[in-house]
C-alpha cells in the first residue's frame, strides 16, 4: 500500500506466476490496489505447535507484540491497559521494536502506569512470551492475517483484539473477543472480563483452537 513501492509491487504481480494472500480479506483488496491483478490464491499463515503450547498460567499479564509503527496503535494498548490499571492489578508486556517506542515508553510515564509496562525488544522466540500470559492485546488499525493472534491461541491464550480486517478468519468464538478500532475503553472492559475469570477464559481456549 506504501506509494514508494507500488510500481515495484505492479511489475512482480504482472510477471508472477502465481499471487498468494494470507487471507481472504487482503486477496479482496489487492486488486483495488494493483489493477490489472492475476487472480489472488488465499495461503493461510500456520504456527508450530510444537512451539506455542499452553502453559501454567504466570499471572496477570497482558501482552502485545507490535513492530511500533503506527499502524499498530500501540498507544491504544497503553491506554487500554491504563484503564484496565485502575480496575485490578495487571502487567503489560510489549514484545518488539520500531520507530514509535520512544513515543509508547513516554506515554506509559504520562499515565503512570510505567511500573507495570515491561518492554522486552525485538525477540525472535515470541512463543516464551505468549506461554502463561493471561491475554493478548491486539490493537492493530489493519492486519492482513494477525500472527500474532493465532500464536496466542495456539498458546490457549485469550486474546482481545481490534476489527481489523483479515483477524476476523483467524480468531475463534470461544479465545477472542474483538472490538473497535481505537476503542480504548472497550478494549480494557474486555480485557478486565477475561482477568476477573482467567481459568475460565483459558478453558474457553480448548484444544479445539488448536486444531
Amino acid at each position: 500500500q506504501d506509494a514508494v513501492f507500488a510500481r515495484a509491487v505492479r511489475f512482480l504481480l504482472e510477471r508472477s506466476d502465481a499471487v498468494t494472500a494470507v487471507s481472504r480479506f487482503l486477496a479482496d483488496r489487492v486488486p483495488a490496489w494493483f489493477a490489472p491483478c492475476p487472480p489472488v490464491h488465499v495461503v493461510p499463515d500456520f504456527v508450530d505447535i510444537r512451539r506455542f503450547v499452553p502453559v501454567a498460567p504466570r499471572g496477570p499479564v497482558v501482552v502485545h507484540v507490535s513492530n511500533f509503527r503506527a499502524v499498530k496503535r500501540s498507544a491504544d494498548a497503553v491506554r487500554a491497559f491504563y484503564l484496565l490499571r485502575r480496575r485490578r492489578e495487571a502487567e503489560l508486556v510489549l514484545v518488539g521494536d520500531g520507530p514509535g517506542q520512544a513515543e509508547i515508553r513516554e506515554l506509559a510515564a504520562r499515565l503512570g502506569v510505567a511500573a507495570d509496562v515491561r518492554f522486552v525488544g525485538e525477540d525472535p522466540d515470541v512463543a516464551r512470551h505468549l506461554s502463561g500470559a493471561a491475554l493478548l492485546l491486539s490493537t492493530s488499525e489493519f492486519e492482513g492475517f494477525g500472527m500474532s493472534v493465532l500464536e496466542a491461541m495456539a498458546c490457549a491464550v485469550p486474546v482481545v483484539t481490534t476489527d481489523s480486517g483479515g483477524v476476523r478468519e483467524v480468531v475463534d468464538e470461544a479465545c477472542a473477543r474483538v472490538a473497535g478500532v481505537g476503542d480504548v475503553e472497550a478494549l480494557a472492559g474486555l480485557a478486565d472480563g477475561i482477568l476477573g475469570d482467567p481459568e475460565a477464559a483459558r478453558r474457553a481456549c480448548s484444544d479445539d483452537v488448536r486444531q
